[in-house]
């Protein structure tokens, strides 16, 4: 050992060890030799002269206005020498001028002793700083017994021992004790104790532990035991750092309105997805049936709707289904101008900023958790069909319409009844023999056939296993989770695997990188798949609608049976008779019987995805206070989307028959073989980001500054290719028949095919590909003064391939300007009541853009058209270099309080958000090519408030109660929609509408007044005139309401007694609309066809109208304000017990364990008169109407779900 010190007398001190260590300025104490090998010493002299070639080392450093602290890091950086500060009663960050020319170590750190109050020890490079023993005195205060006692803590003060336990004195195993501001930490033992070595005097540590509130300690030779409080999922503000995705800060120093969701809050929930995880946990963020994500309302018309996704500092496309819910250290919600306007055009509709779990310094730690999710099979007669026996009185009475319209010669699907009553009519049977099986037909429930025979319940099972451990140089997290599904309907199942390695070094004390990677592999097997066919999407194989639909054309119906008398699977009656006596003539013929049970694993659709993504990052200590910060990420998505029809499929068979030649019955235009079809999509994308980050307090914490500033560059490739259909293909070989696909989707072979039918499964192809590309600059800042106000301000200025070649849009910045007024940091604030009020206030300009549009003509590609030889095109977006982004300007006000010394915590704000810029279309003069061109010409706005809060009810050692409501309101109105509506169905659309002065998604509709005496549907019009729905006008349609909730709620309680812990969550959405499922006057499938008008007089007692094959009310009438419905709803959705077992498990070497029960969806508060579940009512999403067409129809209700789970750590 080294030792450094000046011959002072220590006053009042008679301490013989600190009078001895005053004898000499430089002491060596060199080993005694013994007898060694020649081969040791050879190894020795070789590590003494490494040694001294490292002290040999020469310093040259010159500041006249520097800290201690900076003078060691000059020190370890030139050198490799680090050192530990013990020097109680010096502040490390106190400023002193030095200057060293080529010095050694020992010059230099005699020249600091000689001029500043320390001293130095220095053994295996590491230099351990002291206060000089006056110093130490001084710091004492007074009586020579309690200097003796500080000064022995100074000098030999280097292990930290303690013990963590729970609330109730249990020891805690595994917990994580860090040193703060250092990477050094360790975990606790199985008796919960921990010790740490080299620790200085005036350290704090950190003691934190998944469930519990973190606790700061200072650290002590014999700390004694630290009591953890459970967090009752309410987060400490003190432990809060918000993750903006470019700075981390304590949420005190936030200006700007945000949520922060804690990763114990998600893993808590126990969702098969983060979406469902995060389904109530932040006010202003609205997650839909569909799980489409809105913050604060909707802001655009037709640009991108959702908020840009940011994972560990980058943003992301695609989502966040592929994130893993269990590696999730926390979420932070930007929702203001404040908050989220450093991501410049992206920020408009709110950015969700992911932060995932990192490593963490001590022994590796294993966790798992895993859990089983059932969700109950489907109840199908919540769909609220027709009966059979009231689908068969429909059916008759269309037949008693026009006896004569059903063709013996008719090639499309025919049902029983109607077949009977033409057997009727042609005389091949009596019509008692036909009512005598019509009879039988009644007492069949198909739909319940349908559940028992396609359906089962849906159950997954999901496993995490991560891994955490590092030192003080290195830490790691790796995270692994599986999850397997078998879905509600037969042959629908899923495998998916991420796994996430995050890694982080720090080789200098000024130089930190760190690496992560995510690699996402998810496989799905299907009974049908969506294909882009030349005649728009259609649906292939068998899925949910098509074994319901009920319709007209449709195989199965209401008396349809599955089985025979024997059990077996039955050959489903309903194929056009003329087809099957023409087969029966035609040689050649495939089978033409029809199995469903068999026919769902003759369809398979394959979706295989792999993703990969890698971020990456290089952090160096410029100056103090100063970083410079290099980083990027690259991600690659490839899809493989492969549709197999076999052979066998039913669909296929019978286009084989039809396709036959007339001519030549062995000629097939359609071949003999499967039929495949195949999507291949790969997205890239990368960014790489320089940054510099300022940060620096001056007069100890009285003045406050971050500054950062950086560049960006991103480009992102969309390469979605469709594949020709090849028909012919044989599986085991890998080869197809090639089939000339325009000739025979142009019909060229129509006329000597036996059926002239078209097979819906094929297309001709299609090739996408998109490239966008941005530069950015951007800017943020912030000051603090004296812990009460704060001022804030960023921009960003974008520039993109495909906005703003107008060079006057072209460099226009977005901004925001903010401050926080912490009211109650004020000296003459003094209230028992109100103990935290800080008073919040933003403005400033997000952007949002189109990926749709674009500055250069954009041509849509049609179908092959066979009378012209060519490929149709039409023009998607015309050229126009006026294009720029969308602006949402945003104001914010708020607060955030705690009353009664935080018993109760919350936010509330206040923001008006309006949406200028808007891309849409404007009608512009025709005879330039064109009838409309998309422009910057839309407004919108959204105002509402936020009210976050979390009530400490009960704290008493044995049971505590906390309540957490989430309120958000939100009301949107279009302030500038430039479209023309000429007619009065163009206001009356199923999804909604965009008008001027009215809520997007607006319904609107006809005042209902009753049927006449014919069954056909009357309204008002604007006189109050009662005239026929057919003969109105668009003044004579009015606004009904809208289909977007104006309040979103949720209420979660959690309830802990002992070591068990109950929660549960409300949520509500209120004030919005549904359209009700209704007969309109074909669609006899519906519940409502047995109420149907059918003489005159019934019009004083239904609302239905008359059964008519086709009829004009079908188009109107679904828009009646009688039809329209209150869609507010309240529902229980989720419980969760969970029980610990860390007092039994210890035992057995398992430091902690759970188990955990949750259900889902239990029940629901709806409206009066509301039969359904307004969450899953559904409007028709084509613009088309026909006779079995339903504007407004019910889907099953949110089934119940049921997940058992078990968590565990060593």
């Amino acid at each position: 050992m080294k030792k450094f010190f000046t011959k002072q007398n220590v006053d009042g001190l008679s301490n013989p060890e600190l009078q001895n260590d005053t004898k000499s300025l430089y002491s060596c104490n060199v080993p005694k030799w013994g007898k060694v090998s020649l081969a040791v010493v050879s190894m020795l002299m070789g590590t003494i002269a490494v040694s001294a070639s490292s002290y040999a080392q020469r310093i040259k450093f010159e500041n006249k206005n520097v800290s201690y602290r900076k003078v060691f890091q000059e020190i370890n950086r030139q050198t490799g020498y680090h050192y530990l500060w013990t020097a109680k009663g010096v502040d490390p960050m106190s400023k002193i001028a030095v200057s060293f020319n080529d010095e050694s170590i020992e010059q230099v750190l005699r020249k600091i002793e000689s001029s500043y109050p320390l001293t130095f020890e220095i053994q295996d490079k590491v230099i351990r700083v002291k206060a000089k023993p006056a110093i130490l005195a001084n710091v004492a205060g007074a009586g020579l017994e309690n200097k003796l006692q500080r000064t022995s803590e100074v000098n030999i003060q280097q292990v930290v021992r303690g013990k963590v336990t729970d609330d109730k004195g249990n020891p805690l195993v595994g917990v994580s004790v860090a040193v703060e501001g250092r990477r050094i930490g360790t975990v606790t033992d199985a008796n919960g104790n921990f010790t740490l070595e080299g620790i200085e005097p005036g350290a704090t540590l950190s003691i934190s532990y998944v469930g519990y509130v973190r606790k700061i300690v200072e650290a002590k030779a014999n700390i004694g035991s630290i009591s953890l409080v459970p967090t009752d999922g309410k987060i400490e503000e003190a432990v809060v750092r918000v993750n903006t995705g470019y700075q981390s800060l304590p949420r005190e120093r936030m200006t700007g309105s945000f949520s922060y969701v804690s990763g114990e809050q998600l893993e808590s929930k126990l969702a098969t997805g983060l979406k469902n995880a995060l389904e109530g946990q932040a006010a202003g963020v609205v997650i839909d049936k569909s799980g489409n994500i809105e913050i604060r309302g909707i802001s655009t018309f037709s640009a991108e709707k959702t908020p840009l996704v940011v994972v560990d500092g980058y943003p992301i496309e695609g989502g966040i289904d592929d994130i893993n819910p269990m590696n999730i250290a926390s979420i932070t919600v930007l929702k203001d101008a404040v908050a989220a306007s450093i991501y410049g055009s992206r920020a408009g509709n709110g950015v969700i900023v992911i932060t995932t779990k990192a490593g963490k310094s001590g022994k590796p730690r294993v966790n798992y958790s895993g859990f089983v999710n059932i969700v109950s099979k489907p109840e199908l007669k919540y769909l609220n069909r027709a009966s059979s026996s009231d689908y068969i009185d429909a059916e008759i009475d269309l037949f008693n319409e026009n006896p004569n319209g059903p063709s013996t010669i008719s090639t499309g699907n025919m049902s029983r009844v109607t077949y009977l009553l033409m057997q009727v009519r042609e005389k091949k049977i009596s019509e008692a023999e036909a009512m005598a099986e019509i009879n039988a037909l009644r007492k069949i429930d198909g739909m319940k056939q349908i559940e028992d025979s396609f359906f089962r319940n849906k159950i997954t099972h999901q496993h995490n296993l991560g891994i955490v451990g590092g030192t003080e140089e290195y830490n790691y997290n790796i995270a692994v989770n599986y999850q397997n599904t078998k879905e509600n309907l037969l042959n629908n199942d899923g495998k998916k695997i991420i796994f996430d390695l995050k890694n982080e070094w720090k080789p200098f004390s000024f130089l930190t990188a760190g690496a992560s990677a995510n690699f996402t592999v998810n496989n799905t097997e299907s009974s049908y798949m969506v294909l882009n066919t030349t005649g728009g999407p259609k649906y292939l194989g068998n899925y949910f609608g098509s074994l319901t639909a009920y319709n007209t054309g449709s195989l199965l119906r209401p008396y349809t049976n599955l089985w025979d008398e024997n059990g077996d699977p039955a050959d489903i009656w309903g194929i056009s008779q003329y087809k099957v006596n023409t087969y029966k003539k035609t040689p050649g013929m495939k089978r033409w019987d029809y199995h469903p049970l068999q026919d769902i694993y003759d369809n398979q659709y394959d979706r295989k995805n792999f993703s990969a993504r890698i971020t990456g990052f290089v952090r160096a200590e410029i100056i103090e206070g100063l970083t410079a910060e290099v980083g990027g990420n690259w991600v690659r998505g490839n899809t493989l989307t492969k549709g197999l029809q076999s052979a066998d499929a039913f669909a296929v068979r019978q286009a084989y028959n039809d396709n036959t030649s007339k001519k030549n019955n062995a000629n097939h235009y359609f071949p003999d073989g499967a039929v495949i079809n195949e999507y291949r999509d790969i997205n890239e994308s990368w960014t790489v980001r320089t940054q510099l980050n300022y940060t620096k307090d001056f007069q100890g914490i009285k003045h406050r500054l971050n500054v950062l500033a950086g560049n960006e560059i991103r480009k992102m490739t969309f390469d979605n290719n469709q594949l020709a259909t090849r028909m012919g293909y044989n599986p085991t070989a890998g080869s197809f028949i090639p089939v000339n696909i325009k000739d025979y989707v142009g019909g060229l072979y129509n006329a000597d095919k036996l059926f002239n039918t078209f097979f819906d499964g094929i297309t001709d192809g299609e090739f996408k590909y998109r490239d966008n590309r941005f530069v950015s600059w951007y800017a943020n800042a912030s000051y603090e003064y004296d812990n009460r106000f704060i001022i804030s301000g960023s921009t960003r200025l974008d520039l993109t391939n495909f906005f703003g070649t107008d060079k006057k849009y072209r460099y226009k910045p977005l901004w925001s300007l903010g401050g926080t007024y912490k009211l109650s940091n004020e000296k003459f604030w003094n209230s028992e009541v109100v103990n935290k009020l800080h008073i919040r206030g933003s403005y400033g300009i997000n952007g949002n853009i189109s990926l749709e549009n674009g500055p250069f003509l954009i041509l849509n590609v049609g179908k092959y058209e066979q009378s012209t030889g060519g490929m149709s095109y039409g023009m998607k977006s015309p050229a126009n270099s006026q294009l720029r982004w969308e602006k949402i300007r945003i104001a914010n006000v708020g607060i955030d309080f705690g009353l009664f010394n935080n018993k109760v915590e919350g936010s509330l704000d206040y923001y008006n958000k309006y949406s200028s810029d808007l891309l849409t279309s404007d009608a512009v003069d025709p005879t330039v090519g064109y009838v409309s061109l998309v422009r910057n010409i839309g407004e919108m706005s959204n105002e509402g408030f936020e009210l976050s809060l979390n009530v400490n009810v009960l704290n008493k050692d044995q049971l505590r109660w906390t309540i957490s409501p989430n309120i958000a309101y939100n009301f949107n109105t279009v302030k500038n929609y430039n479209v023309t509506r000429q007619y009065a169905s163009s206001y009356t659309s199923p999804q909604g509408i965009l008008a001027t002065g009215y809520a997007a998604a607006g319904i609107w509709g006809y005042r209902f007044a009753g049927l006449n005496d014919k069954g056909q549907a009357q309204v008002y019009n604007a006189e109050d005139e009662v005239v026929l729905i057919a003969n109105t006008t668009p003044k004579d349609v009015v606004y009904q309401g809208t289909f977007r909730p104006k309040w979103d709620l949720a209420l979660t309680n959690r309830v802990k007694y002992q070591d068990w812990n109950l929660s549960f969550m409300f949520i509500a959405k209120l004030g919005h609309k549904y359209r009700k499922d209704a007969f309109v006057g074909s669609n006899f499938q519906n519940r409502h066809v047995a109420e149907r008008w059918r003489k005159p007089g019934d019009e004083a007692n239904t609302i239905y109208p008359v059964l008519q094959s086709w009829n004009m009310d079908m188009f109107s009438f679904p828009y009646i304000d009688a039809l329209v419905g209150n869609a507010s709803y309240a529902k229980l959705r989720d419980v969760t017990l969970s029980y610990d077992l860390s007092k039994w498990s210890k035992s057995i070497g398992i430091a902690n364990a759970q188990i955990y029960a949750q259900g889902r969806n239990l029940f629901r508060i709806t409206a009066k008169g509301v039969d359904i579940d307004p969450e899953t009512a559904e409007v028709n999403m084509t613009t088309g109407t026909g006779a079995a067409t339903e504007q407004g129809y019910t889907s099953l209700p949110l089934p119940r779900e049921f997940f058992m789970g078990l968590k565990i750590g060593f």
